[in-house]
């Protein structure tokens, strides 16, 4: 395989959220005006900053469907949690 098979292959593996979690980590600084809130990122883009994680959620499947978008609380320390929707069915 080719250097460029394989970084394109690298590529396609990204999270599907990588753009959405750099993005955040770049707009960290400025957002810490609304710490304990939450951001709505979608790409590159701040959507949104609510109170509630509830209703950016909401308003992420609103907008966005589900193509990949992020929802995470404002804060200077970040809590890690991943959930996928990509449920796959048990063999029966």
């Amino acid at each position: 395989m080719s250097e460029q098979a394989v970084q394109n292959n690298a590529k396609s593996m990204a999270s599907p959220l990588s753009a959405e979690v750099q993005a955040f980590e770049k707009m960290l600084p400025e957002l810490m005006k609304h710490a304990g809130k939450f951001a709505l990122i979608h790409g590159n883009t701040l959507a949104g900053v609510y109170t509630a994680y509830e209703d950016a959620l909401k308003i992420g499947y609103e907008k966005y469907g589900v193509t990949p978008f992020l929802v995470r609380k404002i804060a200077q320390t970040q809590h890690i949690a991943f959930i996928s929707r990509m449920i796959v069915p048990c063999p029966a």
